[in-house]
């Protein structure tokens, strides 16, 4: 889980990790000495039949308390973790939790093990399928799902005759970040302004980064109108992260938005040049205005 976040919240979370990798030395070694020297302390088989050991309920407590605290964990920490994998990483405390209870609950059972391990292969699957599409810096998608995500609501809109709206944002004087306060900040800048469009648009939306410090959204049954509306949150909410994070004056978005139309017959590639020009000539504006 700690490999899909970022680097927020460092001590509390370290704290976490420590508690963890202590129980998961502790509970390796007694079952390991359990197990090889037949104590039958916790579980054990005879004729391939399941009995529980004379402490079976004080691990199983113990256990419980510690999957407990990865839900803990994952709940408390959730806006650590990278945007595209929020929901998929809570599969991992979501199975084991029900595999200790079933183990408890089920006397002819060892489920526990299988939980944690369902909840892994899911997590897993769900990154090998989505790795591809998505950005690493952001956890936004990347410019090939961006396009593929285009080509799909073009095709859409051409078959069932709904329409959608897409934004390009472009982040004004990004360098003065990096030429001011360092690359690590860029990063940080990149992951705050995802996390704020993510935060804006939510539901019904595709968020990518374009590449650089270029974003793209794809917005499903919402008017130019709306539209205008959340990127008005944006400025503001931009403002407010870059009073926050001590970015040079002049840190801004600069945006192009335009409805698609499903009788225009464009293409995805000639609808998204459309809206790369109109942030570049906001962006155009931007830089006269300074």
């Amino acid at each position: 889980m700690d490999c899909w976040m970022d680097d927020g919240n460092k001590k509390p979370r370290a704290t976490f990790r420590i508690a963890f990798e202590l129980f998961a030395v502790t509970n390796f070694v007694l079952v390991f000495l359990a197990t090889v020297f037949k104590t039958k302390w916790f579980y054990y088989f005879e004729d391939g039949v399941y009995y529980r050991g004379e402490f079976f309920y004080p691990r199983a407590i113990l256990l419980m308390i510690f999957i407990c605290l990865l839900v803990v964990y994952a709940i408390a920490f959730r806006n650590n973790i990278m945007s595209e994998y929020k929901q998929a990483v809570l599969f991992l405390p979501a199975f084991s939790f029900i595999g200790s209870v079933l183990q408890v609950f089920l006397a002819e059972l060892d489920t526990t093990y299988a939980g944690i391990s369902l909840g892994c292969l899911i997590l897993f699957f769900f990154y090998q399928s989505r790795d591809v599409n998505v950005d690493y810096l952001s956890g936004l998608l990347n410019r090939r799902g961006l396009d593929i995500k285009m080509q799909d609501m073009v095709k859409n809109a051409a078959s069932t005759g709904r329409d959608f709206t897409a934004v390009m944002i472009d982040i004004d004087n990004f360098k003065e970040i990096n030429d001011s306060l360092g690359h690590d900040a860029g990063d940080k800048a990149i992951k705050v302004v995802a996390d704020i469009l993510v935060d804006i648009f939510g539901e019904n939306a595709y968020i990518g980064r374009f590449g650089g410090d270029e974003f793209c959204i794809v917005v499903e049954e919402a008017s130019k109108y709306e539209v205008s509306k959340k990127i008005d949150i944006l400025h503001t909410d931009v403002a407010k992260a870059s009073r926050k994070h001590g970015w040079p004056n002049g840190v801004d978005v600069s945006c192009g938005f335009e409805e698609y139309y499903h009788a225009s017959g464009m293409s995805a590639k000639e609808f998204q040049q459309i809206i790369d020009r109109l942030m570049y000539n906001e962006k155009q504006r931007h830089h006269a205005s300074l």
